[in-house]
């Protein structure tokens, strides 16, 4: 999926960080399992707005709401797994 923008929210103390992630399409249930490949993913369809969090542990944490073109990341170790890394990953998901 083509990403249009990323917006760096928060430096923090243990080096991680939090960006924000704005995508060309709305983000839709295969995007999130397809993402989600190699980590736990929980999927909240009951919701109104369904909701999701991709969680690898030690690696990211991603939540975000299906439909929406926005996710938020938090990335653990960004100098294990860097933001570059995520996003050809999602680059990579049709």
């Amino acid at each position: 999926m083509k990403i249009i923008n990323t917006i760096l929210l928060q430096k923090c103390g243990d080096d991680s960080q939090i960006i924000e992630i704005k995508l060309a399409a709305v983000i839709t249930k295969t995007f999130i399992f397809s993402l989600g490949k190699g980590g736990n993913v929980q999927y909240l369809a009951h919701f109104k707005r369904p909701i999701f969090k991709i969680n690898v542990p030690g690696i990211y944490n991603i939540q975000g709401v299906a439909g929406e073109k926005t996710m938020r990341v938090h990335l653990f170790n960004p100098k294990v797994y860097s933001l570059d890394m995520l996003l050809k990953s999602i680059e990579k998901i049709g």
